[in-house]
């Protein structure tokens, strides 16, 4: 038995923007935020960290599911050494699930700030979860054009030499955060691409806690144990509000990324590059005179950090300042024909020009598009030419005056509403930005799809059956992945990590005899006669063959 060492790191480094080009993560996150949970698969690597526990003489130690005390032993300031009522105590039995969710939601919050104690019940479901997977693939099979009657499974040796489907680490794909799960969340996005058509806006939210009177009020009840009213949170300090949010650091903050449908809006390859300009400018901008948005502006106002320096770039990775444009349009890379080398010589120094002129001018600065223009010394179809040359895929650039270049574009009637910096950007490639999305939800799980693709394959060499085959890759899951506080939270509450518009089912389009099938459980195939051949379990195929008559014409994918 191992002792999952949770290490809690608090750092507060200074940022220096002119000088030091080093980006640590860890710096860039909020004071409180850095739990997390790793749990260690070579104990030979870092054995001072492992507590390791001999059983006594003859003896085997105990799982998790088969010691009932070992929660409520472990943490003998939640729970005092008294254990919860078992199930065959209770008048209605409750879920493990349901009872994790109770406790982080309780009054008492010696949960809700157990740090360990919510790692434990995360582990603890995880678990359960990968034996459920385990259990639930010995049922599904194939029949390879064979009958199969119900007195053939209810003999083992039978069973045993049925076809089951080895899935690998797919299996793993209803365990929510696993790179299996995230890859059917983008087989999802696609399928809504190709049923809805392209996408029109991609956003993203960034979290408002000092402006949210609800969250301050919720707060203040767990924390103060005071009832603030909404004029008391409103009159509030900023260093009150923070003090309270700093106070719960196991609870992170979420930001939203998003893709949204607009009905009959313009699309970009069929409709005229006016009119999609047209369109985005009726619904984004970047001004920054606005008289009631002056201090919600300075929310979209970027400012260099550690974060814009990722990967030793000495350019923001954000690409700010961004570029004055004398109006909206949609502009393309240069292609090979429009350039030779004496061309692209002359286009390259202009840029730099461009980019130091752009890196001088300061935030009150008053100048215009032309001056800008005179004192770069070019004319605007040099200017838009050479901004070309610096573009990697055609992009939609808005109308910027040189006041405007650290500005991010913002819809004004939901910046009055979120009070929180968001970017809104309308799509010309929504494929590229689904992938985009996905690829930052899971970039702490890079290199993991290939830890459980080399667990596959140890799995195969070694002989194993179905079970021990998931048992395997489930294992070289949990010992790899690295979870934070924040997450374990979403996690164990069951919280969504995604929500649509739309639900997904997936349909088996296979041939009869290739398509997989999910056995009926054992006790409804006991109860079965031996010559009854009704042993799979019902299926949305199986609902449409019965639909009634006035169905007839509805085809499987509207059904």
């Amino acid at each position: 038995m191992k002792k999952h060492a949770v290490e809690t790191r608090v750092r507060n480094d200074s940022v220096d923007n002119d000088t030091d080009d080093e980006w640590c993560e860890v710096s860039e996150r909020p004071l409180g935020v850095m739990d997390t949970l790793l749990q260690e698969p070579d104990i030979t690597q870092d054995g001072d960290k492992i507590i390791s526990f001999a059983p006594g003489e003859g003896n085997r130690p105990l799982g998790i599911f088969i010691d009932i005390d070992a929660e409520f032993l472990s943490f003998p300031t939640i729970y005092c050494g008294k254990r919860q009522a078992d199930n065959s105590e209770r008048l209605v039995p409750v879920h493990y699930s349901t009872i994790c969710k109770w406790e982080l939601r309780s009054r008492d919050r010696r949960v809700a700030q157990s740090v360990p104690n919510i790692f434990y019940k995360l582990k603890k479901l995880q678990i359960r979860q990968i034996q459920g997977s385990a259990s639930l693939l010995l049922r599904k099979c194939k029949t390879k054009g064979k009958t199969y009657t119900a007195g053939d499974l209810k003999c083992e040796s039978f069973v045993n030499k049925l076809i089951n489907l080895d899935e690998g680490f797919r299996v793993l794909r209803n365990l929510r955060g696993s790179p299996p799960y995230f890859e059917r969340c983008k087989q999802d996005l696609f399928a809504m691409i190709r049923q809805l058509g392209k996408p029109t806006w991609f956003c993203s939210f960034s979290a408002a806690e000092t402006r949210w009177i609800y969250l301050i009020k919720i707060l203040g009840r767990l924390i103060d144990n005071k009832h603030y009213t909404d004029d008391e949170v409103k009159q509030m300090t900023w260093q009150k509000k923070s003090e309270l949010i700093q106070k719960d650091p196991q609870r992170g903050s979420p930001h939203i990324h998003g893709l949204f449908w607009i009905k009959n809006a313009p699309e970009y390859g069929k409709d005229s590059k006016e009119d999609i300009t047209n369109f985005v400018d009726s619904y984004v901008s970047c001004k920054a005179d606005s008289d009631d948005l002056t201090e919600l502006i300075n929310l979209q106002r970027h400012k260099h950090s550690k974060t814009c320096k990722k990967r030793g770039n000495a350019v923001c990775r954000f690409n700010f300042p961004l570029p004055p444009m004398p109006r909206t349009m949609i502009l393309e890379p240069l292609s090979e024909t429009d350039l030779d080398e004496n061309v692209a010589d002359i286009l390259k120094k202009a840029l730099g020009q461009i980019r130091s002129l752009l890196d001088s001018i300061k935030a009150d600065e008053t100048m215009t598009f032309d001056e800008f223009l005179k004192k770069l010394d070019l004319s605007e179809q040099q200017y838009l030419k050479t901004i070309r040359l610096s573009l990697k895929h055609n992009t939609l650039l808005l109308k910027r005056s040189p006041t405007e270049i650290r500005i991010n574009c913002y819809n004004p009637n939901l910046l009055r509403a979120w009070k929180a910096n968001m970017d809104i950007q309308y799509l010309l490639d929504p494929y590229a930005c689904a992938v985009y999305i996905l690829s930052y939800i899971t970039k702490c799980q890079r290199g993991m799809s290939k830890l459980l693709r080399k667990a596959c394959e140890e799995a195969k060499e070694g002989n194993k059956n179905i079970v021990n085959k998931v048992r395997h890759i489930g294992n070289k899951f949990l010992n790899g992945v690295e979870i934070s506080a924040q997450e374990a939270v979403y996690l164990v509450m069951q919280m969504p990590l995604r929500r649509s518009s739309r639900e997904f089912q997936f349909i088996n389009t296979f041939d009869p005899h290739e398509r997989t099938f999910l056995l009926k459980s054992m006790d409804k195939i006991k109860e079965l006669p031996d010559h009854s051949v009704d042993i799979e379990s019902d299926n949305i195929i199986k609902r449409y063959q019965r639909r009634p008559k006035k169905l007839e014409n509805l085809c499987l994918a509207d059904f």
